[in-house]
């Protein structure tokens, strides 16, 4: 009788563990994120450049506003793209008054391209007008799992931990004489926050970010809020998933020698 009860107890795990593989392989849908610019460093010392508190304050301003956009995930068991919608505030915002905000970091470009069964990363970037096509694997990110968990919409999500290293955005200011004089990034340590579902069973997120057992539904780093307002699981229409094509292709690390050619326009 208990070699029945096991051998009974054996099946219903094996047909649970195959449902949920299975409904992961056939899982796609689109998720919807609101981003929004925290405290940032950078925008206190606008007003060391030789510039008014009022101007100094217009720029910060304008950056904060310029930040507030949205995107759409669109995912299935192995590919995702991560899309901006069109700009809520389609006036370039990041030069006012003789200083250039200029910020390296590319986690949330307009357009990510992530392949988790064949490591593949692609990104669109555009900086200052010239497009580059970021072509590389996908970062190894080193996750801290906990057990905090909260509701966010009808999911129940997970907050996880990631540190990595941030390049603060460099500042270009006009001289007396007319060049421009760059003041150089500087490298801190940050951790970012993150809450996932295990509900939604992929390993996707907004931006470069994946690599968990869920969707990730929020992202919280130093100067960053990405929010998930709603998510459609198997529409009835199916998902196309395009790959970003356009702009000089180049790898990650290449990437930030690109600013220094920027800065001469």
């Amino acid at each position: 009788m208990k070699n029945v009860k096991k051998q009974i107890l054996l099946t219903i795990v094996v047909v649970a563990l195959i449902s949920f593989n299975l409904y992961a392989q056939n899982i796609e849908g689109i998720a919807m994120y609101k981003s929004e610019m925290r405290d940032l460093p950078e925008l206190s010392s606008i007003g060391e450049n030789n510039i008014s508190p009022q101007m100094a304050e217009l720029i910060k301003q304008r950056v904060i506003s310029s930040s507030k956009k949205e995107f759409s995930l669109s995912f299935n068991a192995n590919e995702s793209l991560f899309l901006e919608k069109e700009s809520l505030n389609k006036k370039d915002n990041s030069s006012s008054g003789g200083i250039q905000i200029a910020m390296t970091s590319t986690n949330f470009s307009s357009k990510v391209y992530k392949n988790t069964a064949n490591n593949e990363l692609l990104q669109e970037v555009d900086f200052m007008g010239k497009l580059f096509l970021v072509k590389d694997s996908l970062s190894k990110y080193e996750w801290k799992l906990t057990e905090e968990t909260k509701k966010i919409g009808a999911y129940t999500a997970k907050k996880a931990l990631l540190s990595l290293n941030y390049s603060e955005a460099s500042i270009l200011q006009s001289s007396d004489d007319g060049k421009k004089e760059k003041k150089a990034p500087r490298k801190k340590n940050y951790e970012t926050e993150v809450w996932y579902t295990p509900e939604i069973a992929v390993s996707h997120g907004p931006g470069e970010y994946w690599g968990l057992p869920g969707l990730i539904l929020e992202v919280h780093d130093p100067h960053t809020s990405v929010v998930c307002d709603k998510i459609t699981l198997n529409p009835k229409k199916p998902i196309k998933i395009k790959k970003p094509k356009k702009g000089k292709q180049v790898t990650k690390a290449e990437l930030p020698k690109m600013e220094d050619i920027m800065s001469q326009f």
